[in-house]
């Protein structure tokens, strides 16, 4: 039997940064999302059935010498769930350069994923249409006030595109980041202009099928001198 290569080996750094391991996760979506797309793109509608075909998507494209794993609906805390908690195989633990247990001895996860449709489906007048910012489920939201990745520098945001396109989205969701920093009527969080999306330094080679961009977000709160880098995947589907 072949044996497998440590992962300082496949990554090249000893020990394993967290920045390596989330670049490493990075890479990973930005290899399979095409192939989701691809896969499943004229056959699922909703978020729910979405995020459980690219679960599906993530096992199978999964490398033996891949050393993170992905957790749908990982527990956050309270009532809510993320929809993927990312974490560390137990065979690199001693390879790493940062903590992956609590105190407990319990992993944690380093890295976290929430997935939204756009446009946000409007059944009733009660949905907000800018759900992929704000708004009780909204998906920048719930990172910015610590329902989501708790604790985390970085996570991401998967855009299931549905309708219109790359360059629709990234100016409405801007035009919405803005006018929340100038009229923002929640007293429980705080937008600035600061945060809209923004293109990668080099820029991401965007394609028919996927885009990326980024934001950095400051959280409430408790945590409110604290920031989280957002990396925004977009799979037109």
């Amino acid at each position: 039997m072949q044996q497998l290569l440590p992962p300082q080996k496949i990554q090249g750094v000893l020990p394993l940064t967290l920045g390596a391991s989330i670049n490493a996760v990075l890479k990973f979506l930005e290899r399979i999302l095409p192939l989701f797309a691809q896969e499943y793109g004229s056959k699922t509608k909703n978020e729910a059935d979405l995020n459980e075909d690219l679960c599906h998507i993530i096992q199978d494209q999964k490398r033996e010498n891949d050393f993170f794993y992905f957790i749908p609906e990982k527990y956050q805390g309270g009532n809510r769930r993320v929809d993927f908690g990312v974490f560390m195989e137990q065979k690199s633990e001693d390879l790493l350069a940062f903590k992956v247990r609590d105190g407990n001895g319990r992993k944690i996860q380093f890295f976290a994923m929430e997935g939204k449709r756009l446009p946000t489906p409007k059944k009733n007048d009660k949905r907000d249409l800018r759900e992929y910012v704000c708004s009780n489920g909204g998906a920048m939201q719930r990172f910015k006030v610590n329902q989501h990745g708790v604790g985390l520098s970085q996570s991401a945001i998967i855009a299931y595109v549905q309708e219109e396109d790359f360059v629709y989205w990234y100016q409405q969701i801007n035009e919405w980041i803005s006018d929340l920093a100038e009229q923002n009527t929640d007293v429980n969080i705080v937008w600035t202009t600061d945060e809209i999306l923004k293109e990668y330094s080099p820029p991401f080679d965007h394609t028919p099928v996927l885009a990326r961009y980024y934001s950095d977000n400051t959280k409430t709160g408790d945590n409110i001198n604290s920031t989280i880098k957002l990396h925004h995947f977009w799979v037109m589907m």
